[in-house]
């Protein structure tokens, strides 16, 4: 996977790798740039919801070091209370935007 990641250039995807009766690993589905992220609480064949939030982690992680490290911040990793106050920050300035008339009256 760090070879095809190396070579693609990719962060993101999924690949089919196979393993035969002699140990040796065969690439079949090298990269697959949109894997199914549908959470098995909505879809009966979905992905485990854990692997989901985890991914999910893992992609606002690397967003945030990505926009930390371009405005000159230090470059680290977040930790879970980082991302947590960051969710909680986004819920609260939503919770204190007034909601815009509809004109539907």
């Amino acid at each position: 996977m760090r070879d095809i990641a190396r070579v693609s250039k990719m962060k993101f995807f999924t690949s089919e790798i196979c393993l035969d009766a002699d140990g040796h690993f065969y690439t079949v589905d090298y990269i697959n740039a949109d894997p199914d992220m549908n959470p098995r609480s909505f879809y009966a064949t979905g992905v485990p919801d854990e692997v989901v939030r985890h991914i999910v982690w893992l992609l606002v992680n690397e967003g945030m070091r990505v926009v930390m490290k371009r405005r000159g911040y230090f470059d680290r990793d977040l930790g879970d209370s980082d991302v947590d106050s960051f969710e909680w920050q986004q819920l609260s300035l939503r919770r204190s935007q007034k909601p815009k008339a509809s004109g539907l009256g």
